[in-house]
Formats: C-alpha cells, sequence, structure tokens
C-alpha cells in the first residue's frame, strides 16, 4: 500500500473515532392524559427531548370530550395552544425561533372541532310515532248531490287525520276532522251572454292544496293549506281559475310535532362530570356509546299532554334450537316529572296488525302511575309500572331475555319482532327532558 494511501486510510479511521455518534428517536408525550383548566389557563411539560437532540417534526392527537367546568363548547379549540409552546432548554433554530406543533396537513386532518355547522339526522330506520304528517281525502271524489250541509246543491266532504297504523292511507278509523265544501250558485247580472241576466246558475267547485313549510304562522310543524271557492267565469270573463271575489275560504291542516330526534348532547347546558344542567332539567352530558344518542325533544324538553313512542326496525327470531343467550339491551336516562309522565318498553310480535303489548325488563320497573287516561295493551292491572322520577336517573343499562319472552306458547311460532319505547306525560306535567336511549342491542 502507497504512502498515500495509508494516510488517507489512517484520517478516516480517525474521523470515524472522533465523531459523535448520531441516532435517531421518538419522543412520546410525558404530559398527562387530560388536563383541566377549571377556565383558566395552565402551562405543562408535554415533550421531553434528549439532550443536543434536534427537534425535526411533531404531533399531538387531541380528543374533544366535554369536560366538568369547562366554559368553552366541546367543538371548539384555542389552536394557539399549539401554536404558542415553550422552548424549555432547547433552541429553536429549526424553526425560525418557534416551536410549533401545528398540523401542516401532510399527516393529520383536525376534523372534530367544528364550530356548530353541522347536523345530525335520525336514521330512518327508526320509526317515530304518532305519525307527524297530516293527510287529506276526498270521502268521494264526486261528492254528493244534494249535500245536506249546501243547501240542497253539490258537496265535498274533505277528511284529514294520520296514518297511525302507516298503511300508506287514511283509514276512517283515522279520520279526525271532515270539512264540507259546497258548490254555490249565483244570479247571473252583466254577464257575457252565455246566461241571460237574472238566472241562477251554479258555480264550478275549485280547490288548490299547498305545502306549509316548518315555521309556518298557522302550523308551526308544517302541514298543508287547501283554498276553496266557485268559479263562474264561463259566464263572464272565461277565466277559469278563482279570484279573489270567488274564493269562498282557505283551511289550514297542521302536521304534529316530531317528539324524538338524535343528538350528540351539545346543547349549550352547565357540565358537571357525566350531567348536563339546562333550564328544565338535567340531560346526559355524553353519550354513554359513541357519540350521538336517541332523545324527546333534545334541547327544549317534553310537555304536558304527550303520548309518543320510537320504535327500532324490526328483527327476526331465530329458531327454538337457537335461542341461546337471546337478549335485548339498551341504556337509557330519564327524568320526567314524577306520578304525571312514565317511560316503558312495548313489543309487537309478526309485524303490522299485531297489538303493542307492556312488558317489564329483566330488572323490572322502579315507579308506578295511574293509569286511567292512558291506553296500554298487556300491562298489570291496577297502576301501571314505568321508569320515572322527578330527578335524573343517570345512565342506566338494562336487559331483556328473549329466550324467556318467546318460550310462551303464543309466540313461540313468531318469525320477527319489534320493540318500542313509549313516553307519556299528563296533562298537568312540567316541561321535562323525558327519555334519552342509547346502545340498542339485539
Amino acid at each position: 500500500m502507497s504512502n498515500n494511501r495509508r494516510r488517507l486510510a489512517g484520517a478516516l479511521v480517525l474521523l470515524m473515532l472522533l465523531a459523535p455518534i448520531t441516532n435517531a428517536a421518538t419522543t412520546s408525550w410525558a404530559g398527562p392524559s387530560t388536563v383541566n383548566t377549571s377556565g383558566g389557563e395552565t402551562t405543562l411539560t408535554g415533550f421531553r427531548a434528549p439532550g443536543n437532540a434536534t427537534i425535526m417534526d411533531g404531533w399531538a392527537h387531541i380528543t374533544d370530550s366535554p369536560m366538568a367546568a369547562s366554559q368553552t363548547p366541546g367543538d371548539v379549540m384555542d389552536i394557539f395552544v399549539l401554536e404558542n409552546g415553550t422552548a424549555s432548554g432547547t433552541t429553536t433554530d429549526y424553526r425560525n425561533g418557534n416551536l410549533t406543533l401545528v398540523d401542516d396537513q401532510s399527516l393529520n386532518t383536525i376534523t372534530d372541532f367544528d364550530r356548530g355547522n353541522y347536523s345530525i339526522v335520525m336514521n330512518s330506520d327508526y320509526d317515530p310515532g304518532p305519525e307527524e304528517i297530516i293527510r287529506l281525502k276526498f270521502e268521494n271524489s264526486s261528492g254528493y248531490t244534494p249535500h245536506l250541509s249546501c243547501g240542497g246543491l253539490k258537496g265535498y266532504n274533505l277528511t284529514s287525520g294520520y296514518d297511525d297504523n302507516k298503511n300508506g292511507q287514511l283509514d276512517p278509523n283515522e279520520v279526525i276532522d271532515t270539512d264540507y265544501l259546497c258548490t254555490t250558485n249565483q244570479t247571473v247580472q252583466g254577464g257575457n251572454g252565455r246566461a241571460q241576466n237574472g238566472t241562477v246558475v251554479n258555480g264550478s267547485f275549485q280547490y288548490t292544496q299547498l305545502p306549509l313549510a316548518e315555521g309556518d304562522a298557522n302550523c308551526p310543524f308544517g302541514g298543508k293549506s287547501v283554498t276553496y271557492g266557485n268559479d263562474y267565469g264561463y259566464y263572464y270573463d272565461d277565466d277559469t281559475s278563482l279570484n279573489a271575489t270567488e274564493t269562498d275560504g282557505t283551511l289550514y291542516y297542521c302536521n304534529r310535532d316530531t317528539y324524538w330526534a338524535a343528538t350528540n348532547l351539545d346543547l349549550g347546558g352547565t357540565i358537571n362530570g357525566a350531567e348536563q344542567t339546562l333550564s328544565f332539567g338535567v340531560i346526559p352530558a355524553q353519550a354513554s356509546q359513541g357519540s350521538v344518542v336517541m332523545a324527546t325533544k333534545p334541547g327544549t324538553g317534553i310537555g304536558a299532554g304527550n303520548d309518543t313512542w320510537i320504535t327500532i326496525p324490526s328483527f327476526s327470531v331465530p329458531s327454538y334450537n337457537l335461542r341461546n343467550n337471546y337478549f335485548l339491551s339498551f341504556d337509557h336516562w330519564y327524568h320526567l316529572d314524577g306520578s304525571n309522565g312514565g317511560a316503558w318498553l312495548e313489543y309487537r310480535a309478526g309485524g303490522d296488525g299485531n297489538p303493542w303489548t307492556w312488558i317489564a325488563t329483566d330488572g323490572g320497573y322502579p315507579s308506578y302511575i295511574d293509569s286511567t287516561n292512558i291506553d296500554v295493551n298487556g300491562a298489570p292491572t291496577g297502576q301501571l309500572p314505568v321508569f320515572t322520577g322527578a330527578t335524573h336517573s343517570g345512565w342506566q343499562s338494562e336487559t331483556l331475555n328473549l329466550s324467556n319472552l318467546f318460550s310462551d306458547p303464543n309466540l313461540n311460532n313468531s318469525v320477527s319482532v319489534e320493540f318500542r319505547f313509549r313516553v307519556w306525560t299528563s296533562s298537568t306535567s312540567a316541561v321535562v327532558p323525558g327519555l334519552f336511549i342509547d346502545d340498542v342491542k339485539y
């Protein structure tokens, strides 16, 4: 080996011996898993890096669960808590004097810190009741001549009601009201010659139906309007549409309130641990599982004189030899007005046409209410066992042994079953939160 090569090899060996050892590592979060600021500011040590290390990159994953004493909604985040970190015992040359943990969008995207620009819609598989959409139907599209309410002229019976059995039509037992719309007549004066002046002629009955949006002054939950009258244009100006003098009236048919909705419980209440206090009662601060629950009138409460329910999707009943550990389970939170309200579970085997029947969960019901004014099938005689209380229950878990239910000879051959949660309030009930349901399993 030449002297030059020996000198080069020696220099390389010496350089390797004198150079510091360099390696790469990941520094994990060294701070607490939760931070309670109590509404103020908190400084803490988040990451620790070895001496003489250069921080090349960093990121943080943050959840938005509501915490006690928080004065900031759970979906709002102050990004400056990440931008304005403090470099303790380090240099900041790599980021131009700033220690930053701002998401650069290359690895992560913060998606859970909405400022309210979202909507939550309940899955259409869950069916609230009673039916809220008003239906109209002429009892006889040809009318009746003579009509008893129309002075011997033709008249029409316009019926209205709600399709409570959900068969797609308005059945006679579902009719709530009937309006009588009449053909009228008048004496021709100054006509176009088709009828001599002084001749009594009948009008041409007409009507127009229009939808009403939610928030309408006459129908707060939406509905329909029907404007009706009798046209005489054939005898005057040949205008066959109703004008102001030919219109006899406008009727309003209103949808009912929808008492059930899905909610993420971001309702602006005062949060204390698992509880959220609103003006009318205490509701959950968070779901028992996941982020969304089903509830009666979330954010506004359910008032007096209501009988409402939510039906979960129908499911098949397995054959007898497969009914092992066959259960229905759910979590619920209730806050009603004591004896002025109650919630309970009902079932229907075999589909439409069969009656809904009251049923007790495995743990039973803790309270009783007067059932005199409640139409409920299958309940024990006397007072009705229900879930109720003038104070909130907190999240509770319930089960129903379906193997036992379908051991009944009358149900043993059932191939399908539906369940619904029913809530009733008396005519003197205060406005209360009602019922919250989550984590239904079967």
